[in-house]
């Protein structure tokens, strides 16, 4: 997540790659047998920095979960869940603080929970046989207010240190005040003038801290496994997925600001939204931090613009059908959908691949390979029923390192002319782009033409990963082929058309953009010059009262 100009010349496509081992603790619940299997599977994380200038993702891989609660007698109990496992996925934007800052201490919020002994205390009962299979009982409830406070723990933690530093800034301008009212009373009018500026360009510095945090957010989405159930807390846009029978179950919903519900409240705290973004510049409407938007000191902290409490979701779980559980960023999703992306990971396994890491770090290169821009962090934690596959293939290599070897020495991105040559065929063939720039993808329904007007023909905005040969592009849109080899006027006239009607969209788009930032040059340059003539009256009222 980030600025559409915040792009490197080429992407960074090194990969950090965390793996390991979880254990599950299947409890069965039966007539005839109950008990407990015990299964250890794999688990991993892997994170690129793609096209961006730097990286703000992070993840959080925790195979068990160590608890310190207080007894009755007043002593310190360490209590290992050695059958429930933590994981989570954070993508950070307007830098990487707040990512990074989530991903050190979530744990600690998470663990810190006060319900944590009365979980501790129901757990035997709460996974009773007739408790199994619901996600309301007392337990599961417990676990579900333990996560939304440890997200509102964290985020009011980020809050308290951004309003420290405020108070520091304001503290520091004081003391400034006072130096140069001090030096009005021993200096000459030029020396207090250039101590001034001085005081201005160190106070800038000062403030960047402040700035910094201020602009700083990110998502966050986390599982919670248990013996029992799948929960699934999430805030932004990153996402979780379950494969249950090849099936791809959502774990989550993404938090956009055009969302009927999230848009009320926007509204209701006095914001808008202008091309899908909370007063026209965060595209997500939930998150850490982001405290520009969360600045209604006369309302609640679920009732802000921008609002850190996570929706929950959660899944009973089926032992012998749940393979395992996809979290990632906004950067697989903007490419590959839900299904697309437990479809690609079973093919991967399909082809001998064993090692879970290798699956996340070729996921990453195919959302890189269908042009995602955006860092990129996926994981994968493997439940009970996952297929993995060992195959020998005759000693040749098979899974990631086969399809590494096929593509040989070829760079794993489109280059810059790729990228343009695809998107001027695509929109020669569809007759139009999104509003991110990626071609519309147009179906042609039953006597209609795909210049048609919009009215009548359906937009897919999938993006172009799904471009084929021009042929088939053509067989899809129903547009006849001449067998003589030379296009039809018809043919030609409208994608002629089609092609100048999405050159206008482009230039009209480019325009809307450009205008845009230099609104905001221009709201910055008088900002500037407002501190600087605060500053010089200031200066001026201390010299008057220095005379006097």
């Amino acid at each position: 997540m980030g600025n559409a100009q915040d792009r490197l010349a080429e992407p960074i496509t090194e990969k950090d790659t965390e793996r390991g081992q979880c254990l599950h603790v299947s409890r069965k619940y039966d007539t005839a047998a109950d008990g407990t299997e015990s299964t250890s599977v794999p688990y991993a994380a892997s994170g690129m920095q793609g096209w961006r200038t730097s990286m703000e993702d992070q993840h959080i891989m925790l195979p068990s979960i160590k608890l310190t609660t207080t007894g009755q007698d007043g002593k310190s109990k360490i209590t290992f869940l050695e059958d429930h496992a933590f994981f989570a996925v954070f993508d950070g934007h307007g830098g990487g603080f707040t990512s990074k800052y989530s991903e050190e201490n979530m744990v600690r919020h998470l663990t810190n929970q006060e319900l944590w002994g009365k979980y501790l205390d129901l757990l035997p009962s709460s996974l009773d046989a007739q408790g199994g299979g619901r996600d309301d009982v007392p337990g599961i409830q417990l676990l579900k207010e333990i996560l939304i406070g440890a997200f509102l723990d964290l985020d009011e933690e980020l809050e308290s240190m951004h309003l420290k530093k405020v108070e520091e800034a304001n503290r520091l301008q004081e003391e400034a005040l006072a130096k140069r009212e001090k030096a009005a009373q021993e200096s000459s009018t030029a020396s207090l003038n250039s101590f001034a500026r001085t005081t201005i360009m160190q106070k800038t510095q000062d403030m960047l801290p402040r700035i910094r945090l201020d602009r700083s957010g990110s998502t966050c989405v986390c599982v919670l496994l248990t013996p029992t159930h799948i929960i699934c807390a999430n805030a932004g846009d990153s996402r979780g997925v379950l494969c249950r029978n090849d099936i791809a179950l959502p774990l989550s919903f993404d938090h956009k600001p055009q969302n009927p519900l999230e848009l009320s409240r926007i509204q209701a705290a006095g914001g808008f939204v202008r091309m899908k973004r909370v007063d026209g510049d965060l595209a997500v409407s939930r998150g850490l931090g982001d405290f520009t938007f969360k600045n209604r000191r006369d309302l609640p902290s679920d009732q802000q613009k921008v609002i850190a409490k996570p929706d929950i979701l959660t899944y009973p779980r089926r032992v012998e059908e749940d393979e395992f559980v996809v979290l990632a960023c906004d950067g697989v999703w903007d490419v590959l959908d839900n299904q697309d992306v437990v479809n690609h990971v079973q093919t991967i396994l399909d082809e001998g691949e064993t090692d879970i890491g290798l699956v996340c770090e070729e996921m990453l290169d195919t959302c890189i390979r269908l042009d995602s821009r955006d860092n990129m962090t996926f994981a994968i934690v493997g439940l009970p029923a996952i297929r993995i596959r060992e195959s020998s293939n005759g000693g040749k290599a098979v899974g990631v390192k086969a399809r590494r070897a096929d593509r040989g020495s070829k760079p794993s991105y489109l280059t810059s002319s790729a990228v343009t040559k695809r998107a001027v065929a695509q929109c020669a063939i569809d007759g139009g782009v999104s509003m991110t720039g990626k071609p519309i993808r147009v179906v042609k329904k039953k006597g209609l033409h795909p210049s048609s007007s919009p009215t009548k023909a359906r937009a897919s905005l999938s993006p172009s990963r799904r471009v084929t040969s021009p042929s088939r592009r053509k067989k899809e849109l129903g547009i006849r082929t001449v067998r003589s080899g030379h296009e039809s006027p018809k043919k030609s006239r409208n994608l002629s058309r089609a092609y100048n009607q999405s050159a206008q969209f482009v230039t009209e788009l480019t325009t809307e953009v450009e205008v845009t930032h230099k609104e905001f040059e221009r709201s910055m340059s008088v900002q500037a010059s407002y501190n600087e003539k605060f500053f010089e009256k200031r200066s001026e009222e201390a010299i008057e009262q220095a005379r006097q």
